[in-house]
C-alpha cells in the first residue's frame, strides 16, 4: 500500500531525538519533584539520591551518551514504580498507563538508538 505522505519519511531518524527530549525534559522535571518532596515527608537521603540519580540519567539521555544501558536502567525503575506502586508516594503521582507509556517510550529508545543528534553512535 501506498503511504499518504511519503516525504515524512526523510525524517524518520529525529524519531529517537523526539523521544530523547521528552523523556530527558521528564527526568529534569521529576528529579526536582523528588528533590522538593524533601518537605513533603520523604526522607531526605532517599529524595537526594533519587534526584541525582534522575539527573544524571536525563544529561546522559539528552546528550545521547550510553543510550541502551540508561535507557533499559530507566524502564526497569519505571517497571518497578508500576509494581510497587502502593509502597512508593512517588508513583501514585502520575496514573499506570503514564507509567507504561514511559516503559514503552524508554524500551522504544534503547531499540531505536539514540538518533543523529547524539554523541552516542550505532555500531
Amino acid at each position: 500500500m501506498l503511504s499518504v505522505f511519503p516525504n515524512l519519511y526523510n525524517y524518520v531518524n529525529l524519531v529517537p531525538d523526539l523521544l530523547r527530549v521528552f523523556l530527558g525534559l521528564f527526568l529534569l522535571k521529576a528529579a526536582w519533584e523528588n528533590y522538593m518532596m524533601v518537605r513533603g515527608g520523604m526522607k531526605p537521603k532517599t529524595a537526594i539520591l533519587w534526584s541525582v540519580l534522575k539527573v544524571v540519567g536525563a544529561g546522559l539521555i539528552l546528550a545521547g551518551l550510553w543510550i541502551q544501558p540508561t535507557a533499559l536502567a530507566f524502564a526497569i525503575l519505571t517497571l518497578n514504580l508500576i509494581v510497587f506502586r502502593s509502597k512508593i508516594p512517588v508513583a501514585q503521582k502520575y496514573p499506570v498507563e503514564f507509567h507504561i507509556l514511559l516503559v514503552i517510550a524508554y524500551v522504544s529508545l534503547a531499540i531505536l538508538g539514540p538518533g543523529i543528534f547524539a554523541i552516542d553512535l550505532p555500531l
